[in-house]
């Protein structure tokens, strides 16, 4: 919902609706915001990074075209292997906005981010 000085207000909410409402009573996907952030933290579940799309596709699907949806990434849980590209692939190609990112990243982790971003042709927006 946008305010009277064109401000909007977003969240960060636990991943998923259906989740979300389980696990915290959390029915985001019933709230009049412009932006959601989940946290698609797959390492707190034990899941790989596909489960990020399954989730940001959830979770697209409840607030429709009127918000967007920006991934919350764990940074660690994505340092093994190409687990970092897949979560990236799995949020976008799901319909994620973008993507927050949450303790990190270290040096390493920056370098495939910029690269990640390069391969895409990710611009950043001003």
């Amino acid at each position: 919902t946008l305010s009277a000085d064109g401000k909007f207000l977003s969240a960060a909410v636990f991943p998923g609706p259906m989740m979300a409402r389980k696990m915290v009573r959390q029915d985001w996907g019933n709230w009049p915001l412009k932006a959601y952030l989940p946290m698609t933290y797959n390492g707190f579940y034990n899941e790989g990074p596909e489960w990020i799309g399954r989730s940001i596709a959830e979770s697209v699907k409840a607030v429709g075209e009127d918000a967007a949806v920006y991934a919350g990434l764990m940074f660690p849980d994505l340092l093994k292997g190409d687990d970092l590209e897949k979560a990236l692939d799995a949020a976008f190609d799901n319909g994620a906005s973008g993507v927050s990112f949450f303790d990190g990243p270290d040096d390493d982790g920056f370098e495939r981010l910029k690269a990640y971003l390069k391969k895409h042709n990710y611009a950043p927006k001003r």
